[in-house]
């Protein structure tokens, strides 16, 4: 039932009953379900944490919902309700049929507009189990507000959240992840330091590759934080997760490598001859094989 009015509210609301709201909605009924003193009020949610906060277990509530789009694509899915109006789990909660309406009325008339998403999913992330996942939607909703041009271009800012984000990783996460993440500081660092308001280039490069590791560490993330979800299911993610790690490790060795290359040509060809060149991109390969290896 909580699924069904939740999607029946946004498409009053709004026409159509979009991934992320719908996943934030379902969460904040579910908390504050949760919290009510009423034990009959309160539910189990199938739900784990991913890219942009909690999100309904797709495969745990197929027989009710469906969502055209993979759980990676939140922000552009549509939620369809396939199942009976009355059918599943949810059914004992007809007694709370008027809070899941009024929760879920306030919530389309606080998060109506466009520019009330970031409000939306910060407020969503109050409720993350790492202040890690705060600090990277800090940093990416920050670049992504000064990339779009709704937002003031302040380095020392950006810089600052940037610096917060990385700080604020939990290294209790597999040991490829972190020394991943130390190596693309290691590179986008110096970049972001030396970089002027309206020089968008090393900012759009951080903000793709920042996205990209956090694209991976969501795997993890899922696998650890997750309500409801049957074993077998969390061991598919487990496995999708183990898959994934070596192929980001992959893409991160060619960003590393034709940034440090290109970057070296651009800055030497000019006043460097081939010696000093070769020199250069000897240098920059025995660099990153240290870090590496280290």
């Amino acid at each position: 039932m909580v699924l069904k009015t939740a999607i029946d509210t946004l498409v009053e609301a709004e026409g159509r009953a979009g991934g992320l709201k719908f996943n934030k909605l379902v969460f904040e009924i579910h908390r504050r379900l949760d919290e009510s003193p009423s034990a009959e009020y309160r539910f189990e949610l199938p739900f784990r944490w991913y890219l942009h906060g909690a999100v309904v277990d797709a495969y745990s509530v197929r027989q009710w919902v469906r969502f055209d789009r993979p759980e990676e694509d939140e922000m552009r899915m549509n939620t369809v309700w396939v199942g009976r109006p009355q059918e599943g789990q949810f059914d004992d909660l007809q007694a709370a049929h008027e809070q899941v309406l009024q929760i879920g009325r306030e919530f389309v008339r606080q998060y109506c507009l466009q520019e009330s998403q970031a409000d939306m999913l910060r407020a969503h992330y109050g409720h993350a189990p790492l202040q890690f996942q705060r600090s990277f939607l800090d940093w990416i909703l920050l670049a992504d507000g000064i990339l779009g041009g709704y937002n003031l271009d302040v380095p020392d800012l950006t810089n600052a959240r940037f610096d917060q984000m990385v700080r604020d990783y939990p290294t209790d996460f597999p040991a490829n992840l972190w020394s991943s993440l130390n190596r693309l500081t290691l590179y986008l660092r110096p970049r972001l330091e030396v970089r002027r308001p309206s020089d968008y280039s090393p900012l759009l490069k951080a903000r793709a590759a920042t996205w990209d590791f956090w694209s991976t560490f969501g795997l993890f993330l899922s696998v650890r934080y997750n309500w409801g979800i049957a074993p077998d299911t969390i061991a598919r993610y487990s496995q999708r997760a183990s898959t994934e790690l070596p192929a980001y490790l992959r893409r991160l060795n060619v960003l590393l490598e034709q940034g440090y290359l290109s970057e070296g040509l651009e800055t030497l060809s000019l006043r460097a001859g081939p010696s000093t060149l070769s020199s250069f991109v000897a240098s920059e390969v025995q660099s990153e094989l240290d870090r590496t290896e280290g």
